[in-house]
């Protein structure tokens, strides 16, 4: 680093964030996947808001190449799991409210009852087995008062449902995989494009204090102190977070 470096007010380094993504935006939006990537997110606008969110939640962890490296190596099997871990939610959540209905409403406690008997699902085809009786069972006439009091939890299961259909989530993986792919490359070419500005101005930003500082830490052994205090600690981000760890005997 430059010992003359200049460490940038936040107006200044959005407006050094802003100069950067233009000039990269400039080449990009000539590559086709780029500008397919730009219309399916509504614009230019929205899609220079996604690369610079992403950079700037990218500078709050521990290890921004890492995250890089495991979103490109991702896989539909994570959208799956999110399905089963969501359904688990849905369940937790929607029990009690439903045996919390008057005993007139038989329907919400009769679903409360089915729910139940699927305490572990390990595929979608299981929450499938589990939610296609509730949207199939019309409700008896006179009865559509009762449904009301639950009506969020019909659109939560025809929502569910609607996923689990077959190849639902794997054709949903392949529209979206190439844009987010696109999405990525053009967020990390961005973060490097950015680093590099910074080290042509000698100019730091206040992630860059946190991203050097956990750099530092892995590359020399430090005797570790004892006792770390931390104010405000539940505020902390990843990154800072694993500073802290590396300070300290943890």
């Amino acid at each position: 680093l430059d010992p003359q470096l200049t460490v940038l007010e936040e107006s200044a380094a959005r407006l050094l964030m802003e100069e950067t993504l233009d000039d990269l935006l400039e080449q990009g939006l000539e590559r086709p996947a780029v500008r397919e990537l730009a219309e399916t997110q509504g614009g230019e606008y929205w899609l220079r808001r996604l690369v610079l969110r992403l950079h700037d939640y990218t500078q709050t962890l521990a290890d921004a190449q890492a995250w890089f490296d495991a979103q490109q190596n991702a896989s539909s099997r994570q959208w799956e799991q999110w399905l089963l871990d969501g359904f688990e939610e849905f369940k937790t959540y929607w029990i009690p409210v439903l045996r919390e209905q008057p005993t007139k409403n038989d329907r919400a406690h009769l679903w409360a009852t089915h729910l139940q008997r699927f305490p572990t699902v390990r595929s979608p085809a299981e929450i499938n087995a589990c939610l296609t009786p509730i949207v199939e069972l019309d409700w008896p006439a006179g009865t559509r008062q009762f449904r009301k009091a639950v009506e969020k939890f019909y659109d939560g299961v025809e929502f569910l449902h609607s996923l689990c259909a077959k190849d639902a989530l794997r054709e949903d993986w392949q529209w979206t995989r190439g844009h987010m792919e696109t999405l990525l490359t053009l967020a990390h070419e961005f973060s490097r494009a950015y680093a590099d500005r910074k080290r042509h101005e000698a100019a730091l930003d206040f992630h860059d204090f946190e991203q050097f500082t956990l750099r530092l830490l892995r590359q020399n052994k430090l005797t570790p102190f004892k006792h770390v205090f931390v104010d405000e600690c539940q505020d902390i981000n990843a990154a800072q977070d694993a500073i802290l760890r590396g300070v300290s005997d943890q």
